[in-house]
């Protein structure tokens, strides 16, 4: 799985994949997997405001 870390392609496909590369967004999925963990409350509240805000402004 690794190359695809390397890549960004799907292996089967061929297809353009995102990769999350910096530490902040690695930790922001990890307490997404893992959300029943209480230390992963921040992180999990800090991507769903970068969502909320995506979202608007792709409704703009």
């Amino acid at each position: 799985m690794g190359c695809i870390y390397y890549t960004e392609t799907d292996p089967f496909t061929g297809e353009k994949i995102y990769v999350a590369k910096t530490f902040k967004e690695r930790k922001m999925h990890r307490a997404l997997i893992q959300y029943k963990n209480p230390k992963n409350k921040y992180l999990i509240k800090e991507a769903e405001n970068i969502l909320k805000q995506r979202s608007i402004k792709i409704n703009l």
